[in-house]
């Protein structure tokens, strides 16, 4: 899959192997995302209803799964389409092209999520400010 290619946010199954020991979800660098991960970080103790996040980037791309409970992902991507996503699945997770703004909300107490990153953190590629993406992703 190439990163430019996918302009909206899309749900990704992860493949995942199931038995009676319990099940086991792989994400590796096999094609299971359009990206190579170089950074992952993971959100958790976020009280129910917190929202987290509320910003965009330049060039990131992104990769969110719930790894326990439930959130809402809000986004609006660079078509202006607005979604509300929630990922309660393990084995599922969306991913986030860049120029979309989102945020994340916890629905359930004890839940935590992952987010799988195309990039180190840079402050730069950062689009914290409403207005200003709203002119980057003007048509």
């Amino acid at each position: 899959m190439e990163m430019t290619a996918i302009k909206e946010p899309k749900i990704i199954e992860i493949p995942r192997f199931e038995d009676h020991r319990g099940n086991l979800s792989v994400i590796d660098d096999e094609g299971c995302l359009p990206f190579k991960i170089k950074r992952l970080f993971y959100v958790y103790d976020m009280p129910t209803g917190i929202q987290r996040g509320a910003h965009a980037h330049r060039e990131l791309h992104q990769f969110i799964f719930c790894v326990a409970g439930s959130i809402d992902v809000c986004i609006t991507s660079q078509t202006r389409t607005e979604y509300t996503i929630q990922l309660e699945r393990p084995w599922q997770g969306l991913y986030l092209p860049p120029l979309c703004w989102a945020h994340e909300a916890s629905r359930s107490g004890g839940s935590v999520y992952c987010v799988a990153a195309s990039d180190t953190y840079k402050e730069e590629d950062y689009i914290r400010d409403w207005q200003e993406f709203l002119r980057l992703t003007k048509s």
